[in-house]
Protein backbone atom coordinates (compact mmCIF):
# COMPACT_ATOMS: atom_id res chain seq x y z
CA UNK A 1 0.00 0.00 0.00
CA UNK A 2 1.33 3.43 -0.77
CA UNK A 3 0.23 6.86 -1.44
CA UNK A 4 -1.00 8.04 -4.69
CA UNK A 5 -1.61 12.02 -4.54
CA UNK A 6 -0.43 14.14 -1.88
CA UNK A 7 -1.33 17.61 -1.60
CA UNK A 8 1.28 20.26 -1.15
CA UNK A 9 2.38 20.37 2.41
CA UNK A 10 5.37 20.92 4.70
CA UNK A 11 8.05 18.21 5.16
CA UNK A 12 6.40 16.09 1.93
CA UNK A 13 9.26 13.29 2.73
CA UNK A 14 8.85 13.03 6.28
CA UNK A 15 5.10 13.24 5.81
CA UNK A 16 5.76 10.12 3.35
CA UNK A 17 8.05 8.66 5.60
CA UNK A 18 5.74 8.08 8.50
CA UNK A 19 2.87 7.54 6.35
CA UNK A 20 5.24 3.85 5.07
CA UNK A 21 5.86 3.78 8.81
CA UNK A 22 2.62 3.73 9.45
CA UNK A 23 1.51 1.43 7.11
CA UNK A 24 4.31 -1.17 7.83
CA UNK A 25 2.72 -1.46 11.45
CA UNK A 26 -0.91 -1.88 10.30
CA UNK A 27 0.20 -4.20 7.52
CA UNK A 28 -1.40 -7.70 9.38
CA UNK A 29 -4.78 -6.07 9.24
CA UNK A 30 -5.30 -4.79 6.17
CA UNK A 31 -5.37 -6.52 2.99
CA UNK A 32 -2.26 -6.43 0.50
CA UNK A 33 -1.65 -4.87 -2.93
CA UNK A 34 -4.61 -2.58 -2.12
CA UNK A 35 -3.46 1.40 -2.65
CA UNK A 36 -4.93 4.09 -0.76
CA UNK A 37 -6.06 7.31 -3.66
CA UNK A 38 -5.55 10.25 -0.88
CA UNK A 39 -6.77 13.46 -2.61
CA UNK A 40 -6.99 15.30 0.71
CA UNK A 41 -3.55 14.81 2.70
CA UNK A 42 -4.58 17.08 5.96
CA UNK A 43 -7.46 14.64 6.64
CA UNK A 44 -6.19 11.52 6.14
CA UNK A 45 -2.84 12.29 8.43
CA UNK A 46 -5.63 13.78 10.56
CA UNK A 47 -7.59 10.57 11.44
CA UNK A 48 -4.10 7.74 11.22
CA UNK A 49 -2.05 10.37 13.61
CA UNK A 50 0.52 10.23 11.09
CA UNK A 51 0.64 14.51 11.22
CA UNK A 52 -0.50 16.56 13.86
CA UNK A 53 -0.27 20.09 12.79
CA UNK A 54 -2.76 21.18 15.77
CA UNK A 55 0.25 21.57 17.78
CA UNK A 56 0.85 24.29 15.96
CA UNK A 57 -2.07 26.76 14.84
CA UNK A 58 -0.18 28.64 12.27
CA UNK A 59 0.29 25.34 10.44
CA UNK A 60 -2.75 23.60 10.98
CA UNK A 61 -4.44 26.79 9.58
CA UNK A 62 -2.06 27.13 6.52
CA UNK A 63 -3.06 23.11 5.64
CA UNK A 64 -6.88 24.35 6.15
CA UNK A 65 -6.00 27.33 3.64
CA UNK A 66 -4.22 24.84 1.17
CA UNK A 67 -7.11 22.43 1.11
CA UNK A 68 -9.82 25.05 0.95
CA UNK A 69 -7.81 25.58 -2.10
CA UNK A 70 -7.64 23.15 -4.19
CA UNK A 71 -11.38 22.13 -3.15
CA UNK A 72 -12.37 25.37 -4.65
CA UNK A 73 -10.45 24.76 -7.10
CA UNK A 74 -12.28 21.22 -8.11
CA UNK A 75 -15.47 22.73 -7.94
CA UNK A 76 -14.41 25.68 -10.49
CA UNK A 77 -14.57 28.16 -8.22
CA UNK A 78 -11.85 31.19 -8.18
CA UNK A 79 -10.93 31.79 -4.52
CA UNK A 80 -8.02 34.47 -4.24
CA UNK A 81 -5.42 34.53 -1.45
CA UNK A 82 -4.95 38.22 -0.30
CA UNK A 83 -0.68 39.31 0.40
CA UNK A 84 -0.15 39.30 4.04
CA UNK A 85 -2.70 38.50 6.86
CA UNK A 86 -3.64 41.75 8.07
CA UNK A 87 -7.41 41.27 6.64
CA UNK A 88 -10.17 39.62 8.53
CA UNK A 89 -10.95 37.25 5.61
CA UNK A 90 -8.62 34.42 4.48
CA UNK A 91 -9.66 34.58 0.41
CA UNK A 92 -11.81 36.13 -1.68
CA UNK A 93 -14.02 34.11 -3.71
CA UNK A 94 -15.72 35.38 -7.42
CA UNK A 95 -19.27 35.85 -7.26
CA UNK A 96 -20.68 37.32 -10.52
CA UNK A 97 -20.46 40.92 -9.96
CA UNK A 98 -19.59 40.25 -6.57
CA UNK A 99 -16.45 39.19 -4.46
CA UNK A 100 -16.68 37.43 -1.14
CA UNK A 101 -14.76 37.55 2.04
CA UNK A 102 -14.28 34.03 3.32
CA UNK A 103 -12.78 33.49 6.42
CA UNK A 104 -11.14 29.55 6.96
CA UNK A 105 -11.46 28.02 10.30
CA UNK A 106 -10.62 24.45 11.22
CA UNK A 107 -9.97 21.33 13.79
CA UNK A 108 -7.79 18.67 13.05
CA UNK A 109 -8.17 17.08 16.75
CA UNK A 110 -9.67 13.55 16.90
CA UNK A 111 -10.22 14.14 20.76
CA UNK A 112 -13.69 15.19 21.29
CA UNK A 113 -14.05 14.76 25.50
CA UNK A 114 -17.18 14.41 26.46
CA UNK A 115 -19.03 15.69 23.25
CA UNK A 116 -18.58 11.76 21.24
CA UNK A 117 -19.31 13.09 18.48
CA UNK A 118 -19.16 17.35 17.99
CA UNK A 119 -15.92 19.02 17.05
CA UNK A 120 -15.56 22.82 18.44
CA UNK A 121 -14.45 25.37 16.21
CA UNK A 122 -13.78 29.38 17.52
CA UNK A 123 -15.14 31.73 15.00
CA UNK A 124 -14.03 34.56 16.66
CA UNK A 125 -10.94 36.71 16.07
CA UNK A 126 -7.99 37.68 18.25
CA UNK A 127 -8.25 41.83 18.69
CA UNK A 128 -5.73 43.36 21.29
CA UNK A 129 -5.75 39.98 23.07
CA UNK A 130 -9.42 39.65 23.03
CA UNK A 131 -11.47 37.61 21.45
CA UNK A 132 -14.94 39.32 19.41
CA UNK A 133 -16.99 38.37 16.92
CA UNK A 134 -16.89 38.85 13.26
CA UNK A 135 -18.86 41.40 11.43
CA UNK A 136 -20.32 42.05 8.36
CA UNK A 137 -18.23 44.70 7.53
CA UNK A 138 -15.55 42.31 7.80
CA UNK A 139 -16.69 39.04 6.12
CA UNK A 140 -19.23 37.14 4.72
CA UNK A 141 -18.94 33.46 5.25
CA UNK A 142 -16.82 30.80 7.72
CA UNK A 143 -15.60 28.36 5.91
CA UNK A 144 -14.87 25.71 8.94
CA UNK A 145 -12.73 22.29 8.01
CA UNK A 146 -13.20 19.37 9.98
CA UNK A 147 -9.81 17.81 9.13
CA UNK A 148 -10.69 13.89 10.45
CA UNK A 149 -13.72 13.88 8.36
CA UNK A 150 -13.01 15.72 5.86
CA UNK A 151 -15.89 17.63 5.70
CA UNK A 152 -16.61 21.41 5.22
CA UNK A 153 -19.31 23.67 6.57
CA UNK A 154 -19.54 27.28 4.30
CA UNK A 155 -21.65 28.87 6.84
CA UNK A 156 -23.29 32.49 6.12
CA UNK A 157 -22.11 35.19 9.05
CA UNK A 158 -25.88 35.76 9.82
CA UNK A 159 -25.89 32.08 10.39
CA UNK A 160 -23.63 32.78 13.26
CA UNK A 161 -25.56 35.53 15.35
CA UNK A 162 -23.45 36.44 17.93
CA UNK A 163 -21.24 33.02 18.51
CA UNK A 164 -17.39 32.99 19.01
CA UNK A 165 -17.36 29.26 19.03
CA UNK A 166 -20.03 26.41 17.25
CA UNK A 167 -20.18 22.79 17.51
CA UNK A 168 -19.93 20.75 14.60
CA UNK A 169 -21.55 16.99 14.21
CA UNK A 170 -19.92 15.36 11.31
CA UNK A 171 -20.51 11.70 12.28
CA UNK A 172 -23.97 12.52 13.62
CA UNK A 173 -25.14 14.19 16.69
CA UNK A 174 -26.81 12.87 20.29
CA UNK A 175 -28.14 16.25 21.07
CA UNK A 176 -31.50 17.11 19.25
CA UNK A 177 -29.92 20.51 18.93
CA UNK A 178 -26.45 19.28 18.01
CA UNK A 179 -27.21 19.79 14.11
CA UNK A 180 -27.68 23.61 13.78
CA UNK A 181 -25.64 23.53 11.06
CA UNK A 182 -25.41 20.69 9.27
CA UNK A 183 -27.14 22.17 6.41
CA UNK A 184 -24.62 23.88 5.30
CA UNK A 185 -22.12 21.12 5.40
CA UNK A 186 -20.39 21.07 1.86
CA UNK A 187 -22.75 23.91 0.69
CA UNK A 188 -20.50 25.01 -2.00
CA UNK A 189 -23.33 26.23 -4.06
CA UNK A 190 -23.68 29.14 -1.74
CA UNK A 191 -20.05 30.45 -3.09
CA UNK A 192 -21.15 29.10 -6.91
CA UNK A 193 -23.43 32.38 -8.00
CA UNK A 194 -24.81 32.62 -11.55
CA UNK A 195 -23.30 35.46 -13.94
CA UNK A 196 -26.81 37.00 -15.22
CA UNK A 197 -26.83 37.04 -19.05
CA UNK A 198 -26.21 40.52 -20.64
CA UNK A 199 -29.42 41.64 -22.26
CA UNK A 200 -29.41 42.92 -25.79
Amino acid sequence: MRLLYLVNMENNSDFLNKHNQHLDEQSDAQPAGRDIPVVNAAAYAAVNGIVKPRHDTKRSGDVAELTFMLKTASLGITASKPFGDRRPYDFLVECGQRLLRVQVKSVFTTHRGKHRFGFAISISQNRNGVRQIYTAEQIDFIAAFVAPHDAWYVIPLDALSTRKLIRLYPAGKKRVDGGLFEQYREAWHLLQCQVEPESE
